[in-house]
């Protein structure tokens, strides 16, 4: 570092990075689903950390999909389908139809019209309105087998990046007192 300033950025992330990306994660994928670079930022949905259900569609029609799954919906609660468009690979979210009793179904109506209308086994996520799927930053790949790869991601969270806090200036220790 060439000053005080430099080191005291490199000590805030270096910090940042200690207290805020606590989470990992490894997975692994066939060669083809994998559209991503070491160093991107990925999107990570899995049902076990109820970072929401995902699948692919079985069917469209006007305002409903049919999902290849069953999921649970409550009534007291709000929640969003994501759906990945296989033509353009763009994500758009919709807000799902509310229900008035816990149902367990695969067909889901949206409130709003689809636009662009997605097709039959393009990728979905439904999650509850203030959850959502986890970012995560992808640090490595390495071969799994012929056409595998094993990703290994470390939590994303932009918040590593800021370097306004105060660190305190150490004071200087007292002088030791020695007796005779």
């Amino acid at each position: 570092c060439t000053s005080r300033a430099e080191a005291l950025a490199h000590a805030y992330f270096a910090l940042n990075n200690t207290r805020l990306l606590t989470t990992t994660c490894s997975f692994g994928a066939d060669i083809d689903s994998i559209g991503c670079f070491p160093w991107d930022v990925v999107e990570v949905q899995h049902d076990v950390t109820l970072w929401g259900d995902g699948g692919r569609l079985v069917s469209v029609e006007a305002n409903q999909v049919v999902l290849d799954k069953e999921i649970l919906l409550s009534p007291d609660k709000t929640y969003i389908l994501r759906i990945q468009h296989s033509e353009t690979d763009q994500i758009k979210s919709y807000t799902v139809a509310a229900v008035y009793v816990e149902t367990t179904t695969s067909i889901i109506t949206i409130t709003t019209a689809f636009d662009p209308t997605p097709v039959a086994l393009d990728k979905w996520i439904v999650t509850e309105t203030d959850k959502a799927t986890k970012q995560f930053r992808l640090i490595k790949t390495t071969r799994k087998g012929d056409l595998m790869r094993t990703l290994q991601c470390l939590e994303y969270n932009p918040d590593v990046y800021v370097d306004d806090g105060t660190l305190e200036e150490p004071e200087a220790p007292d002088l030791p007192l020695y007796e005779y």
